[in-house]
């Protein structure tokens, strides 16, 4: 095995998409690749700040460029080959960008990982892409060392790191050891970027082939909707996702790097106090967070209107914004919510609300531009009335074709060229769409549909309820009864609650089971996970 210690630490075919002009003559359809994307733009924006750290450490497009540069050489040093697939397992640092770009440069394949993931699920994933080189830091590769070597990976690059607490400091501006001159690669249409691990529709693990076309049609279609909000060389935004996702590097890092925005970066995407940090001294333009994040931020007391003169957009993503959640942020910055709906197989976006007064607070908005949406019933036919549910399937560039090596999933999943997302919405006034929820977390009661995320709203609205998470339990004379788990400092009045609940919800919909719990379980982006709780049900 040659493992190798990375001292950064210390020693087109989309002809006709849309010509976004950000300080070249070069419109989006221009690029086939996501190296050549950022090399580009980092040469438009030079001395431009790039990326500010936590440590108050600035590094500027010229030395990304600069770094990638050098780490694209060092890769040589391991042979890199076209398509090897090269899993990138590091929190959110400066680093992973130069990182990640010199794999994709150099034609290999990024499977992103959750740092947090156990060696076992790390296992699964490494022997699924076939995965034959890592990139990790000290810590994770002493948990990971045995799967390594039992897959008999033999090219691993360790990232050197001080780590202290769950804090990781880097020095970007020190040189790599460098290789050879970088060879030439070729990008075909299909040519793939990312093996972006999901549940994707149909559960189980499976990872979602986007190419580079994918992401940079979906940066095309972003700044398109944004472009009355964007402004050229200004826009400061934070980290708040993980990298490993690819919402966070389409939307958080390209779709900023185009206009030669800021990223503000904190190791620890669930930093609270260090969010608000930012929020105080940053002056940021544009803030994206899932439901839970903004009412965290909020319950925090920490924050004015003040601290968000310069703020623009707020996006809501990962999960459904509660409609109280975006009365209460407008109530505190004076921004309204834009709710915005994707996927890990939609390169990040597809459903977005307009940026402007027609901005609606009870849907998720409109599809982007060259972007299909169509609903189906039960028998797969199309829906084409308002206000009537059904499943919503997804065509456009920046959709994925197919998930890596699973025939049956690509035949449940897609259909006539759209994708199935698994989620059920309505259609509003004839163009916006309205989240009803998971099609895989619908309750049925007697035959009727139960939708957990119309209970959860209404119970947040309850006096002392910090969260809830609605899930289905099996029930011998109804089919399915509904179970609520909640989060509160003082006690519930079961009563009071009850009576509340009859008020506002028809009676097969008022939870049978209601279960206090310390801790609603959320994903890395912050979506409820209530696949767990059914599993604490059923434990």
């Amino acid at each position: 095995m040659k493992v190798s210690l990375l001292n950064v630490g210390t020693t087109t075919e989309m002809k006709g998409l849309f010509a976004i002009f950000t300080g070249t003559n070069k419109s989006m359809d221009f690029y086939n690749n996501i190296a050549g994307f950022f090399y580009d733009k980092c040469d438009i924006y030079g001395e431009k700040v790039f990326i500010r750290n936590y440590d108050g450490k600035e590094y500027s497009y010229n030395q990304l460029k600069d770094l990638t540069k050098k780490t694209e050489q060092y890769l040589e040093n391991f042979n890199l080959d076209y398509d090897d697939k090269v899993s990138v397992l590091l929190p959110n640092i400066p680093e992973f960008i130069p990182l990640l770009i010199a794999v994709l440069a150099r034609g290999g394949v990024a499977v992103n990982l959750n740092i947090n993931l156990t060696a076992d699920e790390i296992r699964a994933r490494f022997s699924d892409a076939n995965v034959s080189m890592v990139i990790t830091y000290p810590d994770v590769y002493e948990k990971i060392k045995d799967v390594i070597g039992d897959l008999g990976i033999s090219r691993v690059v360790l990232v050197k790191s001080g780590n202290e607490k769950g804090v990781y400091n880097f020095d970007l501006l020190e040189s790599v050891v460098i290789g050879n001159q970088t060879a030439s690669i070729q990008y075909p249409e299909n040519k793939l970027a990312f093996l972006q691990y999901t549940g994707g529709t149909t559960g189980g693990i499976k990872a979602a082939e986007i190419t580079h076309q994918n992401v940079i049609a979906n940066i095309a279609q972003i700044n398109e909707h944004l472009k009355e909000k964007l402004t050229d060389r200004s826009e400061v935004i934070p980290l708040t996702f993980p990298l490993y996702h690819v919402f966070s590097l389409t939307f958080n890092i390209f779709t900023f790097l185009n206009v030669g925005g800021t990223s503000l970066f904190y190791p620890i995407p669930k930093d609270i106090s260090q969010l608000i940090n930012f929020i105080k001294k940053e002056n940021i333009t544009f803030l994206v967070c899932v439901n839970t994040l903004y009412k965290l931020l909020m319950q925090s007391g920490k924050l004015e209107r003040s601290d968000f003169a310069n703020l623009k957009v707020a996006i809501g993503g990962g999960e459904h914004i509660q409609f109280k959640t975006k009365i209460d942020w407008q109530k505190l910055t004076g921004v309204p919510v834009y709710e915005a709906y994707g996927m890990t197989e939609t390169s990040a976006m597809a459903i977005v609300n307009p940026v402007n007064d027609r901005n609606n607070l009870e849907t998720i908005g409109m599809p982007l531009p060259r972007t299909e949406i169509i609903l189906l019933n039960e028998n797969d036919e199309i829906i084409r009335e308002d206000n009537i549910a059904g499943e919503i399937l997804i065509k456009g560039p920046q959709v994925i074709k197919s998930y890596w090596n699973k025939p049956l999933e690509n035949a449940a999943t897609f259909y006539k060229g759209y994708l199935r997302s698994g989620d059920i919405a309505v259609r509003v006034n004839e163009q916006y769409y309205k989240i009803i929820d998971r099609k895989k977390d619908m309750i049925s009661v007697s035959g009727f549909k139960v939708f957990p995320n119309e209970i959860e709203a209404v119970v947040n609205n309850y006096s002392g309820i910090a969260d809830c998470a609605v899930v289905g339990e099996k029930d011998e004379q109804t089919g399915e009864s509904v179970v609520l788990f909640y989060v509160s400092d003082t006690p519930l009045d079961i009563d009071d609650f009850t009576m509340y609940c009859r008020k506002h919800l028809t009676a097969f919909k008022i939870p049978r089971k209601i279960i206090k719990t310390d801790f609603i379980p959320k994903s890395a982006i912050g979506k409820s996970m209530r696949s767990q709780l059914r599993k604490q049900l059923v434990g």
